[in-house]
Parts: structure tokens; sequence; C-alpha cells
């Protein structure tokens, strides 16, 4: 994946659930990955990587850490993860 700001596309999948849909961004760094979905209110996770790929919490002003996310690259333009939110478990998938 190239550095810089990408537009995405979220889906979040549950058993027993239908899918969901939303639209944001990641940004792209050597080391760290950030992704702001825009929702309301928004989510900022800035992820930091380890051998094991991404984790990063919600980074957005004023509100506690309720979403903590881990996640791998999967190809040049998808990742996917877990992610963890008042203890209901999701997973998902970003297409740049």
């Amino acid at each position: 994946m190239d550095a810089g700001i990408h537009e995405a596309l979220f889906c979040f999948v549950k058993s027993g659930q239908d899918s969901e849909r939303y639209k944001g961004k990641i940004v792209l760094s050597e080391n760290k990955q950030l992704m702001n979905l825009e929702l309301s209110p928004e989510y900022f996770i800035q992820g930091e990587k380890s051998d094991a790929g991404y984790f990063g919490e919600n980074k957005r002003l004023g509100r506690n850490p309720t979403a903590s996310v881990n996640w791998n690259t999967i190809s040049e333009d998808c990742i996917a993860g877990t992610w963890l939110e008042d203890n209901e478990d999701w997973l998902f998938t970003a297409q740049l």
C-alpha cells in the first residue's frame, strides 16, 4: 500500500446480523495507520505496527476509547481485522 491518504469503504459483519457499510479514510505511513470513519460521532483509530499487524483504539477528543481494533494488510488495496466495541465483536474489511 502506498503512503498517503486513501478513501475507503468499511464493511462490518457480525454473526446473525446484516453487514454495515461506512465511508472513511485511511492514512498510511511506514509504521502507523490511521482510520477515520465518517460516522456521528466520528472515529479516529490510530494503529501502531507490531509483529502481529496493527492495534489501535478510538482517539476522538472528548470520548473514552470504546473501540479496540486489530488489523492486517490483506492486499495492496484491502485491510481486514477485528473490532471490539461495547463488548461486541465485529469482523471488518476496508477497501481502498
